[in-house]
């Protein structure tokens, strides 16, 4: 996907326009959540016990051995814009008799930790714009709200196909707008640009 969409650019274009991010430009921001420190600790916090097995085939126990090369790697190459995403390892689970099976999608580890970061920094920067409530939340409303007698039934809901369904050459055509854009903004910043890597 671009190499991410091209980190680089994003995260300089983020700084130019000032989006999010009080008290520190968004690339500051972002190698601040790319470090390799940084990514030990969400590797501790976020990974280590739910660490699975993804096409690259390393195990957690092998991830885990070579941490050190592993963060350095990753955040080497997001920073460069170089990053790249492997494929996911498919796994099909059985939802009974005549019922299409369910298809989970495992990331690598190194992907799974990438990931963590990027959505990490997105919720950082951009929290008070896109609201992500927490599930028992979520739950404790609908909850609250059942026992408040409003209501005397419910919908349920099963939806299929949606990944499937998404329209991933529409999809791709507005990560290549966007990120035809980026880099034009990088180009007619150029004095803007040299300050964020002072």
């Amino acid at each position: 996907m671009e190499s991410c969409v091209n980190s680089l650019a994003y995260y300089c274009c983020c700084s130019l326009f000032g989006f999010g991010v009080k008290h520190m430009n968004a690339a500051r921001h972002f190698r601040r959540y790319f470090s390799p420190k940084r990514l030990e600790n969400i590797y501790s916090d976020k990974i280590k016990y739910r660490a699975t097995v993804g096409m690259d085939r390393i195990a957690p126990k092998a991830f885990e051995d070579k941490l050190d090369e592993n963060v350095q790697l990753i955040s080497q190459k997001v920073l460069s814009g170089k990053y790249k995403f492997t494929r996911y390892r498919e796994v099909l689970i059985s939802k009974g008799r005549r019922k299409e099976p369910r298809v989970i999608s495992i990331p690598t580890i190194r992907d799974k930790l990438a990931l963590s970061a990027y959505h990490q920094f997105l919720q950082s920067s951009f929290g008070e714009t896109v609201q992500e409530p927490l599930l028992h939340t979520i739950v404790g409303d609908i909850t609250q709200e059942v026992l408040s007698g409003h209501f005397d039934g419910y919908v349920k809901i099963d939806i299929t196909h949606f990944y499937a369904s998404i329209d991933h050459r529409g999809l791709n055509m507005i990560f290549k707008t966007f990120l035809e854009f980026a880099k034009k903004c990088l180009r007619y910043h150029s004095s803007n640009l040299m300050l964020l890597f002072q």
